[in-house]
């Protein structure tokens, strides 16, 4: 018996030896295409994702595309300062209490390659002249987004759809874009019946020391402009450098409009009234200039009508009914489930640094409580829109 059984453990003791030079493998079948997101940028690059990204990093102002369209921002690796420096008056800060505990990604736009290898994002969406260097690192799911996108309405559709397909959400996606385009073209059809002309004006930046620069050819507020019934006067300046105040006076617009940026904010209109410098121009004698709301245009279903809304009644106060505040109100209600106080729209709007500015009292709820904040009372129309009377 042993003489069978001592070979039968030789050829077993044979074959476990034989079997440690092939490892066991387990069959691993490639997924299907459709159980990826895929992403084509830009420049054509191609970023596959096997779910949706839950650390992610913008450089460009795209954050409140997803937080719109996601309801949070939990899936933010950092913000950059810029971004957070813009909304200083904007109820998103309330509305997203964990922005106080991102970190900064840096100062700027720029993507800055060490942040990134240091926190392994998921997904890096990043500017087409950064994507270069970000690609030399090996930055993961790496997304270029091209400059048109800041300043072409159609290009912000586009990226507005494919970060609610990076969300995972394209219905909720397409039904806000939808939802925001409807108030946009309501907005149209009233400045059409009023049968406006368009209103001549300039956006204006504060250098310091006595330099300016103006919204010009390329400027993302273009579309904006127009749609509201303006007319942007240096929109076909190529390009706008420092430039001095004898630029804007030969301009002599019936309105200007200051940007909302913290760094930027050397100069407010009340400042701009009591110029001797400045009493030429139409816009200061007749106390138009505001500073406009924050926004992201990117944010295309909130901040394009929002700001759309805000400056057609700005330029066309006869023709319109008091529209601004109930926007708001309805937006932030059906996007961000959120009740905005008459606090948060006031501030939102600018109210104290706008109030000495014509008409701006209509953005209040009441011409009491605009005389109780010393804002100017000029008259305004109260007109008929839709069948609701103002």
């Amino acid at each position: 018996m042993q003489r069978f059984i001592l070979p039968l453990f030789a050829f077993f003791a044979l074959g476990a030896a034989l079997l440690g030079c092939f490892p066991a493998t387990v069959a691993r079948r490639a997924p299907s295409p459709d159980a990826w997101l895929i992403f084509v940028d830009s420049a054509g690059r191609e970023a596959r994702f096997r779910r949706s990204p839950e650390s992610i990093i913008f450089y460009p102002p795209l954050h409140f595309d997803l937080a719109a369209i996601d309801g949070s921002m939990r899936r933010f690796a950092g913000l950059p300062d810029y971004v957070v420096s813009q909304m200083r008056a904007s109820p998103l800060r309330r509305i997203f209490p964990e922005i106080a505990g991102l970190p900064s990604t840096g100062k700027f736009a720029l993507p800055d390659a060490e942040w990134v290898l240091l926190h392994h994002p998921e997904a890096v969406f990043t500017w087409a002249t950064s994507a270069e260097a970000l690609e030399k690192i090996g930055a993961p799911g790496l997304v270029e987004v091209g400059f048109a996108t800041a300043r072409d309405r159609e290009a912000r559709r586009e990226i507005w759809r494919l970060i609610g397909k990076l969300a995972g959400n394209e219905a909720r996606a397409q039904a806000l874009l939808q939802r925001g385009e409807g108030a946009l073209g309501e907005l149209r059809k009233s400045l059409a019946e009023a049968k406006t002309g368009p209103t001549r004006m300039l956006v204006t930046f504060d250098r310091g020391e006595g330099n300016w620069a103006m919204g010009s050819l390329n400027y993302y507020l273009n579309e904006v402009i127009l749609s509201a019934g303006g007319l942007n006067m240096a929109g076909k300046t190529p390009f706008s450098a420092n430039i001095g105040l004898e630029q804007i006076i030969k301009y002599d617009p019936e309105v200007i409009l200051l940007p909302p940026l913290a760094d930027a904010q050397r100069t407010m209109p009340e400042a701009l009234y009591k110029s001797p410098a400045w009493r030429s121009i139409r816009a200061i004698r007749n106390r138009r200039v505001y500073v406009m709301p924050p926004h992201f245009l990117n944010n295309i279903a909130v901040d394009e009508p929002l700001l759309t809304i805000w400056l057609a009644e700005i330029l066309h106060p006869e023709a319109l009914p008091h529209l601004t505040r109930a926007a708001y109100r309805d937006l932030y209600r059906e996007v961000y489930a959120y009740e905005l106080t008459d606090a948060e729209i006031d501030r939102a709007l600018f109210l104290d640094e706008n109030c000495q500015s014509s008409e701006y009292a209509r953005f209040l709820d009441n011409v009491a409580g605009a005389r109780r904040q010393g804002c100017a009372t000029t008259p305004s129309i109260s007109l008929t829109l839709n069948g609701q009377k103002n």
